[in-house]
């Protein structure tokens, strides 16, 4: 199974939005139109369906730390540049209330969360103190170092490296 897939469909979100901001107007829709607009296109895309998150998610997977440690490897070489990408797709964007949901995003991806995300965290057993107030590069690093995985030797070579150069 390939991570490629997945990383694609990253790109589809991306280039949707940067779509709606080019075409849209503020008179055409409103921010939340967009967002329940982008919301039901990613949600109904093929690529949430692939057999890699399928198999991750229920744990269908030989061995599921080595397949732990692929998406590790991708998550991060995107993700340490994810705070870009949401930049590059907000200044594209003229409406305050269509830019308002990246802009919050890239609050979110600094470390600052709203009190509903963090009970809902604690809520499921994740302490507050494990990610509050972290940015979700470091909490990717530390993923990578819980599982023994050198981040120097994460190469950009990769699907995660492709979609990161076709972002920036």
């Amino acid at each position: 199974m390939r991570v490629s897939s997945l990383l694609a469909m990253l790109a589809f979100v991306f280039a949707g939005l940067a779509l709606a901001a080019e075409q849209l107007s503020a008179e055409e829709l409103t921010g939340k139109q967009v967002t329940a607009q982008m919301s039901e296109a990613v949600s109904s895309h093929y690529l949430v369906k692939h057999d890699f998150l399928q198999c991750f998610s229920k744990g269908w997977f030989s061995d599921m730390n080595q397949a732990t440690k692929i998406f590790a490897r991708n998550h991060f070489v995107y993700s340490r540049n994810f705070i870009k990408y949401l930049e590059t797709t907000a200044s594209k964007i003229e409406e305050d209330s269509i830019k308002a949901p990246i802009l919050e995003n890239i609050g979110e991806e600094n470390g600052n969360y709203e009190d509903k995300d963090l009970l809902t965290m604690e809520g499921s057993g994740i302490k507050r103190e494990w990610f509050d107030k972290m940015k979700h590069k470091l909490l990717s690093e530390r993923f990578l170092k819980a599982l023994d995985i050198d981040i120097s030797t994460v190469s950009t070579d990769s699907p995660g490296g492709r979609f990161t150069t076709f972002m920036i």
